[in-house]
């Protein structure tokens, strides 16, 4: 019986594991004359064709996809059941209207748990790499270095994959501002508002208008010490492949509120990358799955209060040039992050992304 059992799971896997191969060909395996539009959208291609090996996808899929799918589940049941038994009644409206700083506390450690149980399920660990930073250039002489006169209220940081939430939410209180259809799946969903989200519809202009505001809002309660769960976010507002700090969306700063900014990083070309950049949620999810483990660190920087001469002296020429506030704003944090990670900078953003995954999936020409 057990050797059947063993079998058939075999079996299951080389048949899953062919479907994924081939469903993520047009990911890893390009085409001599499209390589000019795999380079131009270089921040969003895959870097590790060479590592992607279907007998070592095969053999790790055997040995860890049943051990990763069972501590995934009891991962997301657990901490399910305990906020479900916490909030027994209350309807999620209910929820996001809690206002008991105890309770909040309950569910935020409930909700820091998941994030350390997500990462344990996927055997990722984390090198934490804290870095003093001196804002001279940006914020002249005089600014405040003390970190613990700084009320920050948002942690900014580069997005790669789902995998990015786990690690942050395992090492901080933190909720995240993320696309709204997140908060339709399945347990996540529900662990996802628990946790205090932020939802997002891209599509929507008036919704993201309410979303902004949102975030403000929360942001003056931070600032004001009215609240302790910090929002993190992914200012980038898509994914890439961790090879670029891609530019910013306003969000996080158009409240001109003080931030930390943050950044993970990981191998993303002499190994398999675990950056979802193009490829579809659940594929990057079972392919993360057959890795004996994954090795990210998180680079944690000094806090940074921005003030007048920011926008007077460092960001004169972009404020003459028609820039708004925040993009000055915006521009100095992702120069820190870049600086402080090691991670270079680049111009791509959500549409660029948007061309690129249109000429993957559907063949349709970049203009």
């Amino acid at each position: 019986m057990i050797i059947q059992i063993i079998l058939c799971y075999i079996i299951f896997c080389i048949i899953f594991i062919t479907f994924i191969w081939f469903q993520t060909k047009k990911y890893h395996i390009f085409k001599k004359e499209d390589l000019p539009i795999h380079e131009k959208y270089f921040m969003f291609s895959r870097h590790d064709q060479a590592h992607w090996i279907f007998w070592k996808f095969l053999l790790g899929a055997i040995c860890f996809w049943w051990i990763k799918t069972s501590l995934l589940l009891f991962s997301i049941i657990y901490c399910y059941l305990r906020l479900k038994i916490l909030l027994w009644g209350m309807t999620l409206k209910e929820i996001s209207e809690i206002q008991d700083i105890n309770l909040l506390k309950k569910i935020s450690q409930i909700c820091q748990l998941f994030g350390k149980l997500f990462r344990l399920s996927f055997f990722i660990k984390i090198n934490d790499k804290k870095i003093k930073l001196d804002y001279q250039k940006y914020l002249g002489k005089n600014y405040e270095r003390d970190e613990s006169k700084i009320n920050v209220v948002s942690y900014i940081t580069n997005h790669t994959s789902l995998f990015d939430c786990a690690c942050y939410a395992d090492r901080f209180p933190i909720c995240f501002v993320s696309r709204a259809n997140i908060k339709n799946y399945p347990l996540i969903g529900f662990l996802a508002c628990c946790c205090g989200c932020i939802f997002v519809d891209r599509e929507n202009e008036k919704n993201r208008g309410k979303s902004l505001q949102k975030v403000i809002e929360k942001q003056k309660k931070l600032y004001e010490k009215k609240d302790f769960v910090n929002i993190c976010f992914f200012a980038e507002g898509t994914t890439s492949n961790d090879l670029s700090i891609l530019t910013f969306k306003k969000g996080a700063f158009y409240s001109n509120l003080p931030v930390k900014p943050c950044a993970i990083k990981f191998e993303a070309i002499n190994s398999f990358s675990i950056a979802m950049d193009v490829i579809d949620l659940l594929y990057s999810v079972f392919l993360v799955m057959t890795l004996p483990y994954v090795e990210v660190t998180l680079f944690i920087m000094s806090s940074f209060q921005p003030n007048d001469y920011l926008y007077d002296v460092w960001g004169k020429d972009m404020i003459n040039n028609g820039k708004e506030k925040w993009e000055v704003y915006a521009e100095a944090i992702r120069d820190i992050m870049s600086f402080g990670s090691g991670i270079p900078k680049s111009n791509g953003g959500y549409r660029m992304k948007k061309e690129y995954l249109d000429f993957l999936r559907k063949g349709i020409l970049p203009k």
